[in-house]
């Protein structure tokens, strides 16, 4: 037990770390207020490599967000936050650090288009789950009623082990509903809050030369 204490105290301690690093980065700088997740793109890599159009986006993009943000995430940290515009958003913060310079006004306004589509296809289809899900564990509870009905019904007129059979049944079905409805729904709510709150994040483009902490591990001059 001693030894697992140990272990919990290291993981907080390096996670603690991490976000001290975070906190002293140079992308932090007017913005220490939002959770802030950097992304280094260009031209090259931003696009799937057979998107003969350019209208696909790469998938590491969105894995390199998603696993940002569940390093970075702090339930105590997060809030809404009004913009500039006067609406509210949440505290998250996506930049999108152009690192050739290569993107004009309008390609990065598609590009953010891209991404905030992507996850609002992902809040759809986490939505869909979730309806399946729920229809799945009314009918198994459903089944499972209906069992101990019967089970109920003929308990007086069968032997013990087929009454017990029956009664098996029955609770295997509900119990089944329970774990759908209450813990595979959990972890797609949990989903579905991730893929709202990056829908809904501050999206920027920034230029490498902006970013004083690594302009000069990336820049050619």
């Amino acid at each position: 037990m001693k030894k697992y204490k140990e272990i919990i105290s290291e993981v907080n301690h390096e996670l603690t770390k991490y976000e001290e690093i975070a906190k002293k980065r140079d992308i932090n700088k007017g913005y220490e207020e939002y959770i802030n997740i950097p992304l280094l793109v260009n031209k090259t890599n931003i696009y799937k490599e057979y998107s003969l159009y350019q209208d696909l986006l790469n998938e590491e993009i969105y894995e390199t967000i998603e696993d940002t943000y569940s390093l970075s995430i702090n339930e105590k940290k997060f809030k809404f936050i009004k913009n500039k515009k006067n609406k509210y958003i949440n505290n998250l913060n996506i930049f999108l650090i152009d690192q050739n310079n290569e993107f004009d006004k309008e390609e990065e306004k598609e590009v953010i288009k891209k991404i905030k589509l992507h996850y609002a296809i992902k809040i759809k289809e986490v939505n869909k789950k979730i309806f399946i899900v729920n229809i799945s564990s009314l009918i198994c509870l459903i089944i499972g009623l209906i069992i101990m009905g019967l089970y109920a019904l003929f308990n007086l007129y069968l032997k013990y082990a087929f009454s017990e059979m029956i009664s098996i049944f029955g609770w295997v079905f509900i119990w089944e509903a329970c774990d759908l409805f209450c813990f595979t729904n959990l972890f797609n709510k949990k989903d579905k809050l991730k893929y709202i709150r990056l829908f809904n994040a501050s999206y920027n483009f920034k230029d490498l030369y902006e970013i004083g902490d690594i302009k000069d591990k990336y820049l050619k001059y």
